[in-house]
């Protein structure tokens, strides 16, 4: 060690031992086991949530029944629902088409509508059975502004 040098300790940097500035230090060991653990679920995931998708999905649906919004279950991450204003809503359909439109929303309601009954499965994991279906199909706006070869 040359003169005006501070001795550093063994597995410290610049003097300043990491325990002490509050972080910890995982060896190897903790690493490999770390990502066995992740790897493993590969293995295990798909029938654990097989096996306790029905309870969530009960239990969501309990609390939607429980607490609907105007007859609505309502599953948000935002907390808020946009508002919507039927008379001031277009849809605009243009770009590669030959025939642009923009359709005001009663304009929208007065095209061909189809429906279909079906059960609607959220990737959290829960279920509403018989969920009713209503609008218009693509190819009934297909047709209207028909799209262009790219």
């Amino acid at each position: 060690m040359q003169s005006g040098e501070r001795p550093t300790e063994r597995g410290s940097l610049h003097g300043t031992d990491p325990l002490d500035a509050g972080e910890r230090s995982y060896g190897r060991r903790g690493f490999l086991l770390l990502v066995g653990g992740g790897l493993s679920s590969l293995v295990w995931a798909g029938p654990v949530s097989r096996l306790l998708s029905p309870l969530t999905s009960e239990a969501s649906q309990l609390v939607g029944n429980l607490l609907p919004v105007d007859g609505w279950r309502i599953y948000t991450i935002s907390g808020t629902m946009p508002l919507f204003d039927p008379s001031t809503w277009r849809l605009e359909i243009d770009g590669l088409v030959k025939r642009p439109r923009s359709l005001s929303y009663d304009e929208l309601e007065a095209l061909p509508k189809a429906e279909q009954v079906s059960t609607f499965h959220c990737v959290t994991g829960w279920t509403v059975n018989n969920v009713h279906w209503a609008g218009v199909r693509f190819q009934h706006l297909f047709d209207l502004v028909q799209p262009l070869a790219a």
